[in-house]
């Protein structure tokens, strides 16, 4: 009944989420159903054949489900229930032995990536082995599509994190999103782009994966100087995938700006920033409160609204491109990635820091006074409700 009731959890999970596995474990990448259906569909697996792919779909998840719960007591063996049970205060360790300890559990997560792996390779060339012909130039290329989509999307979960600086951005993503894939005239530019990028991305993905637990264990052992290099690894292997976007983004640039569409131009550029820096883009309060204005307050406020989001939206986007340089500076030209905690341990960017300091500080500072200004538009009721509708 127990095995029962955490498999219709599981299933549940992966309605909800396209995802049963727990992110504590690392069994990554993973492939979601939609992703898989999308590949089929593009090495032409017919509707004969999709009954056997969804199989081996299934089998793909199950074994993952599997491992799992092999993780799961591999965990316990190294001594994570002991650990919680410590943590609650219902159990005694030493430092030293909480400190070994929880390297092991940490350690014990790195075990999955060879079958994380195995099953990720059989599904793309099980499910290749339907098509009419599995060796040809487009199945091979749409294996090496799928690969790049999955890690890249597996990437992106981190984007709101305040270290990431288009880590897993994919430039024939923002192609799709803009609408623009069907036009000829970029063909070659995602030709070469996918070429090149497909490779980066294998080549990076499992360092980056061995790169996180090894930052966790060096951040328990607090070994400052080894997570500094881990760090400083990290970004150079961006560069080069950075360094693939960029040319991508100013190559669709060049092609829209040669057609005479600046206007295409200007949402492209600002598609390529908003995806690079998501979480310097969202949303902020001051945009959620004077759409609230504007949707429920009544003519005068609305328009003294608009008239303040129009004063405060330059101001903001002068510092967020400010910031956005400063970042991108940061890692081409001296190898650090600004928001990363180990950093404070690191005398040689301090300059960065603090400039990096002052413009959180600075757009903060204009965020909050903005909204104070909107705030003394409204009756205590409605500034209220306008919080309330933040919060929901």
């Amino acid at each position: 009944m127990r095995r029962l009731a955490y498999s219709l959890i599981l299933l549940l999970s992966l309605q909800a989420t396209g995802n049963p596995l727990a992110a504590e474990h690392f069994i990554q990448p993973f492939v979601k159903r939609d992703v898989y259906q999308s590949y089929c569909t593009q090495i032409g697996i017919d509707s004969d054949q999709r009954e056997i792919a969804n199989l081996f779909y299934e089998d793909y998840v199950q074994q993952l489900v599997d491992l799992q719960e092999i993780s799961r007591a591999r965990a316990v063996e190294a001594g994570a229930e002991r650990l919680e049970e410590a943590y609650k205060g219902r159990g005694f360790m030493k430092s030293d032995e909480i400190r070994s300890t929880r390297i092991a559990v940490q350690e014990s997560y790195a075990e999955n990536w060879p079958v994380v792996d195995r099953l990720f390779d059989d599904l793309i060339s099980d499910t290749a082995s339907l098509s009419i012909d599995p060796t040809s130039d487009a199945v091979v290329e749409a294996g090496g599509e799928l690969t790049r989509f999955v890690v890249l999307e597996s990437v992106r979960m981190g984007e709101q994190d305040r270290t990431y600086a288009g880590d897993g951005l994919d430039v024939v993503v923002l192609i799709e999103q803009l609408g623009i894939e069907t036009d000829p005239s970029l063909d070659d530019v995602r030709r070469q782009y996918t070429d090149r990028m497909n490779e980066i991305v294998v080549r990076n993905a499992r360092l980056d994966r061995a790169s996180i637990i090894k930052e966790r264990v060096a951040k328990i052992t607090k070994d400052d100087e080894v997570a500094l290099e881990l760090m400083r690894k990290r970004v150079e292997r961006w560069k080069t995938l950075n360094a693939m976007n960029q040319w991508a983004i100013d190559s669709v640039a060049y092609v829209l700006d040669a057609r005479g569409d600046v206007e295409a131009v200007s949402r492209w550029r600002r598609l390529a920033r908003e995806t690079r820096f998501p979480w310097l883009h969202r949303s902020d309060q001051v945009e959620l409160i004077a759409g609230w204005i504007v949707r429920n307050g009544g003519p005068e406020q609305q328009e003294k609204a608009r008239a303040i989001l129009d004063d405060y939206e330059p101001t903001r986007e002068v510092l967020r491109v400010e910031f956005e340089t400063l970042l991108l500076s940061a890692r081409n030209d001296r190898n650090v990635m600004l928001g990363a905690s180990v950093l404070e341990k690191d005398p040689e960017s301090a300059e960065l820091r603090a400039a990096h300091l002052r413009l959180t500080g600075e757009l903060r500072l204009l965020e909050s006074r903005t909204v104070e200004r909107l705030e003394t538009l409204l009756t205590p009721g409605q500034r209220a409700a306008a919080r309330r509708s933040i919060l929901d």
